[in-house]
């Protein structure tokens, strides 16, 4: 056993693995209509995205131009197959879309945050 005698800190960090989308500014506008380039990402993001926090992770990396939207692979439940997750967050997420986002857009997100 090793036993650590000096200080230890933890590091300002966040993760997080999703099943869903990672857009640019351009393409969410294409795909629900707001244009969020050049607003205060904070304020703007938590009144457009309200619709969607009940069921999405959401987030806006800061120093990243891109959003990251979808489920936690958590939320998969028990008696459901991957393939039936996967369909279910395509669907949810374009019925909150203005058109339809193509299967293609959709994939598997990780990524982990220092501040």
């Amino acid at each position: 056993m090793k036993i650590r005698a000096g200080f230890v800190s933890n590091s300002s960090s966040s993760s997080f693995l999703i099943y869903g989308l990672m857009l640019e500014d351009d393409k969410m506008t294409e795909y629900f209509g707001k244009d969020l380039v050049g607003q205060d990402q904070d304020e703007e993001m938590e009144d457009y995205f309200e619709r969607f926090s009940e069921e999405f992770y959401i987030t806006y990396p800061e120093g990243y131009d891109c959003y990251y939207i979808g489920k936690s692979l958590q939320d998969c439940k028990d008696d459901q197959t991957m393939g039936e997750f996967k369909a279910e967050v395509r669907k949810l997420l374009n019925s909150k879309a203005n058109k339809e986002i193509p299967e293609e857009e959709f994939g598997y997100h990780e990524e982990c945050f220092y501040s």
